[in-house]
C-alpha cells in the first residue's frame, strides 16, 4: 500500500487538488469563520484518474478532499467522523465495502487540511467500491450518526487519545503542535470537555458542512484495459488515464 500512495499522491497537488490547481492562501485570523477549505477558483465536481498498472489481484483506490485547517472549531468533529467511518466496531465504511481493507486519515494543516481514504479491494470489485465510499459519504452526510454508533466512538477516542499521551515526549510533541497550529495550551486542557460536549447532531451539521462525496479526487491503480469501462459506467465523473512514466516525467520536471 505505501508503493501504491507513493505513486498516487502525485497526481494531487500539494493541496490534495488537481494537478496545478492550487488552493489560495487564508489568513489565519479568525479562523472560525472559515466554513469550509474549498477554494472557489478550483474546478467543480469530482476527478476519477486510473493509475494505469499492470494486471493484479488486488485493486487499490486513494480518495482525497480538503478540509478546515487544524484550528478550525469543527475539527474535533472531523477526528471523531473519521473515527466513526473506519475504527473500532463503529467502522461504516469497513462494513459498507465487505472484503476491502479500508483506512482514512486527516492531514492537519494551517491553512486546510486533507483527507485521505484507501481502500484495498478485490481487482474486480474496485468500481463497486467506489460506489460504496460515496454512497456511504452521503447517507453519513444527509442522516447524520445514530446515537448508539456517536457514543461508542466518542468513548474510544476519549479512551486513545489520553493513552497516547502517557510518556513525556508523546505530551512534548503533542503541546508542540498546539503552537504550530496556532491552537493554544486551552486546547489540550479542555480536550476531554470539548469532546464531551459534541453531540451527534453537531456531527450532522459537520458532515453537510464539508464531506463532499461528489467532489471527491480519486485515484485507483490498476490495469486500464480492465478498469477503465467499469468505473466509466460509474459516471463519477471524467476517467482520466495516467502512466507511471508521465508520473515520473511530472516529478522530475518539478524538481
Amino acid at each position: 500500500l505505501d508503493e501504491v500512495m507513493a505513486q498516487a499522491v502525485p497526481l494531487f497537488d500539494e493541496a490534495g487538488t488537481r494537478p496545478g490547481v492550487t488552493v489560495p492562501r487564508t489568513p489565519t485570523s479568525e479562523p472560525a469563520k472559515r466554513a469550509t477549505a474549498h477554494s472557489p477558483s478550483r474546478p467543480p465536481g469530482p476527478e476519477l484518474v486510473l493509475l494505469d498498472a499492470p494486471p493484479r489481484s488486488r485493486g487499490h483506490v486513494l480518495a482525497a478532499q480538503l478540509l478546515p485547517p487544524r484550528n478550525h472549531p469543527d475539527y474535533l468533529a472531523l477526528v471523531l467522523l473519521n473515527a466513526i467511518l473506519v475504527d473500532g466496531r463503529t467502522a461504516r465504511l469497513t462494513r459498507a465495502i465487505p472484503g476491502a481493507r479500508v483506512r482514512a486519515a486527516i492531514e492537519p494543516g494551517r491553512e486546510y487540511s486533507r483527507w485521505f481514504i484507501t481502500i484495498d479491494a478485490e481487482s474486480e470489485d474496485t468500481p463497486g467500491a467506489i460506489q460504496s465510499l460515496t454512497q456511504e459519504l452521503s447517507d453519513v452526510r444527509n442522516a447524520g450518526i445514530d446515537d448508539g454508533t456517536f457514543e461508542e466512538a466518542r468513548r474510544r477516542l476519549g479512551q486513545i487519545t489520553p493513552s497516547g499521551l502517557e510518556t513525556q515526549e508523546a505530551r512534548a510533541r503533542f503541546i508542540s503542535t498546539l503552537f504550530v497550529y496556532d491552537i493554544g495550551l486551552e486546547a489540550y486542557e479542555s480536550f476531554m470537555t470539548r469532546l464531551r460536549q459534541l453531540t451527534p447532531n453537531d456531527l450532522r451539521r459537520v458532515a453537510r458542512d464539508h464531506l463532499k462525496p461528489d467532489d471527491l479526487r480519486i485515484v485507483v491503480v490498476g490495469s486500464a484495459a480492465t478498469l477503465q469501462d467499469p468505473l466509466r459506467r460509474l459516471d463519477y465523473g471524467p476517467v482520466r488515464i495516467e502512466t507511471e512514466a508521465r508520473i515520473e516525467g511530472h516529478q522530475e520536471h518539478q524538481q
